[in-house]
Formats: C-alpha cells, structure tokens, sequence
C-alpha cells in the first residue's frame, strides 16, 4: 500500500500544562527548564561524547532537550514504534543542527529559536503508520514544546533527497506550525482554497507528485487537507526544494487533470490525450504519462498543437542511440502491436509517424499557479513583518548547505568532544 506523508499539530496537549516554555531576555537565555545534566554524564559511557554535544549545541545556548532515546511516556501507545538507531540520532542531530538551527541563527539571529524553538525534540525509529488512511505521521508538533521527528532509521545521509524528503522538510513545517500558533498569519491565506480544503480523502487526491492538487493552489496533496497544514506546507517546501522541483509544481498547477484506467487496467491522472489512428472521437481517446511523450527533433515543450510522437506503455520497449523507439512487430495495417488495445502509427522504415497530443482543459475555475504564489507572498510577508524572519534568504542559505554538507566534517564535531 501507497502511503501518504503526513504531520500532526496539535495546539493544547498535555505537554503544555507540565513542560511550561522559559522566558528569554534580551541578553541571554534564562535558567533552563530541565535539571543540570552535565555532571551526570558518564565519561566512559559509549554514547558520552554526543551527549555532551548534544549539551553543548542544544541545552545551554537553545534550552532544547534532544531525546534520541525513546521512553514509554515520549511514545503514542496507538503506534508500534522503534527507538532510534544510535548513529541515525547522531547524524541527524549534526543535520538538524546545521541545516536549522545554524540558518535560522545566521539569517534571523539566535534570539528567535531562543525564544520560539522546540524545548523538546524527540526522535523515533520507526514510521507511525496509519493503516486505515494509508498514511504515514513523518512529525508531530506538540503544543509549540515538543517536535518529534519520526522514520529516522531510514535516513540516509548519503542521498540528500531522503534528507530532504524526511527529516528536513519536517523540521520546517513544523517549526512553521510554532511560529503560527504564537503569532496568528494573516486570515486572508485561508480564504484563498475555502471549499477546496478535503480532511478526509486528500490521500486519494491525484498522484504522488501533486499535479492535480497543484492546480487546485496546494503545493502538497497534504496541503490540501485543511488550512493550517497549507501553511506550514507552503513555507516549508519552498524552503527545502530545489528550484527545478518548485518550479515544476508551478508548472503542473497550470495544467488540466483527469483519472482514466487503461487497458490493461492501471489507473493514473493524466494531462495529456491523443487519438488512437489519429481519428479523433471518444472512442479512440487514450491518455498518456508525461513521460510517455518524446519530444520532436526541435524539442519543443508543451506548446502550439501539441505535436508528438508517443511511446507505447509497456517497460520493455527498447530505443536506439537516438532515443527512438526499435520497432519488432507490426500487425498488417502498419501498426506496431504492444498489447490489445495499444497500437501506434508507424511508417515502412518502423518509425512514429507522430500523433498529435492534446492537452486536457482545465476546467476546476483555479488558477492554481496564481494561488500558490500567492500563498508563498502571504507567507513571506508574515514571517518578515511578524518575525523579522528573511523567507527568501532563509531558502538561499538551506539550498546551498543541503547540497553542500558534508558528514564527515560534522561528524567530527562529536570526536572532538572527547579532546
């Protein structure tokens, strides 16, 4: 089963009433919540000198407690749940730490997480999964105190969209959540999808990269669950994706969408149709991926007729040098045969005779590129005028380091320790 990504906010728990936040001064960081740990640490301990960085980068100068230990009382009892690997918990406390902490200190000042940062950041092995959803809690932000970051054993330092895709997208959408909660954004933002929002079917909304909801103006198929998570979703994907990936969001939020099922009866949402023969009626309409289509010689993108030459569906086509399509059979009108129903023009030397594609008309009355970016300025406006908080620079700062880190030197912060 598909699962669909997903975060909790919840704005009143139990956590608020027992781990109450501390106040900051303009100087520095008031006494801190919890009780004096560096004495208790044992030098020969394996885990010693993480857990004196972990007190060094995250008690004293933030008042944040890093669990990577997982205790009955910091688990939901309705999840099956895992604690953490020991060396996923270190590596993803150097990346927490460098790719959030380490920006927000150098574009907004260390005053803001300070004031405004988690006091508790808990992390868990394992995903807690939603079977009767089909979805997966990847965060959970508690009452503004406590962030718990989920799937950790399955981090993978080395392939930086696992990085992104997980624990990094889900510091920024939840720490956009505390922000939220202490300083309400601006009502407009709501009134921009009123009556587009779908609490309880948003998994089933599209496939999973989102064109379909792009173009009803939500960056994320969760997004489009209700207005909070918008939100958080919007701040946070144009904080952690590329240019390349917001801009293709963009791209799908322009286009029109339907469900079809083919032949061989695997569903999909589609943008573009062609007719079968060219001839065109409804009965010869056949949908068709994206990445069925291969450009013509001048590569055009999507524009004028829509002139195409259009792959088969099947995996095992094969394509030459030139990325042309090896025909091996053809039936005795001149059509290659995949399987029933799927059959393509070509011409005596076995190559497309090009179909023209067409694109599907948007009818959902949504502008969705239009409404996204108006979200993200509704967004960036807040964040400076509220918390003197740079979105854009913010963004800058998380590509580069994202693309640029490197764990061995992080790691290192952890050995020095011992020196």
């Amino acid at each position: 089963m598909k699962l669909s990504k997903f975060y909790i906010f919840a704005s009143l728990l139990l956590a608020v009433a027992v781990l109450p936040l501390a106040s900051c001064s303009d100087d520095k960081l008031g006494d801190t919540i919890f009780p004096e740990v560096t004495d208790e640490l044992d030098p020969t301990a394996y885990t010693y000198n993480f857990d004196k960085w972990l007190v060094e980068n995250y008690l004293k100068p933030y008042n944040v407690k890093f669990n990577y230990k997982l205790a009955d009382i910091d688990a939901n009892m309705n999840y099956n749940l895992i604690p953490a690997d020991y060396n996923k918990a270190v590596d993803l406390a150097l990346l927490t730490k460098y790719l959030w902490f380490d920006v927000y200190d150098k574009i907004a000042g260390d005053k803001l997480l300070k004031e405004t940062s988690p006091r508790v950041l808990q992390l868990v092995g394992s995903s807690a999964l939603n079977p009767s959803s089909g979805s997966e809690t990847v965060g959970l932000a508690e009452g503004g105190v406590k962030v718990t970051l989920f799937n950790v054993n399955n981090l993978d330092v080395n392939n930086f969209q696992n990085v992104n895709d997980g624990a990094l997208h889900t510091m920024h959408h939840e720490y956009t959540h505390i922000l939220h909660q202490k300083k309400n954004y601006p009502t407009e933002f709501n009134r921009l999808s009123v009556g587009r929002y779908d609490a309880s079917n948003w998994t089933s909304r599209g496939d999973d990269e989102g064109g379909v909801v792009n173009s009803l103006g939500f960056i994320t198929k969760y997004a489009s669950s209700e207005y909070r998570e918008d939100f958080a979703e919007t701040v946070a994907c144009y904080i952690t994706m590329t240019d390349a990936q917001w801009n293709r969001a963009l791209e799908l939020a322009t286009r029109g969408w339907t469900s079809w099922t083919d032949a061989a009866g695997r569903e999909g949402w589609y943008s573009f149709f062609y007719y079968s023969n060219n001839v065109a009626n409804d009965s010869n309409k056949i949908y068709i991926p994206e990445v069925s289509i291969r450009y013509t010689a001048n590569n055009e993108k999507f524009t004028g007729d829509y002139q195409r030459a259009v792959k088969p569906f099947t995996n095992d086509t094969t394509y030459n040098a030139d990325g042309e399509m090896v025909v091996s059979q053809l039936d005795a009108n001149g059509y290659r045969v995949d399987k029933a129903d799927n059959r393509y023009v070509v011409d005596a030397s076995n190559q497309h005779i090009p179909v023209k594609v067409y694109p599907v008309v948007d009818e959902d009355e949504v502008d969705g590129k239009e409404v996204i970016l108006q979200k993200l300025n509704i967004a960036r406006k807040w964040l400076m005028d509220d918390w003197g908080i740079d979105l854009d620079a913010i963004r800058e700062e998380v590509q580069w380091r994202q693309r640029n880190y490197n764990m061995e030197e992080l790691r290192q912060q952890i050995a020095n320790m011992g020196n």
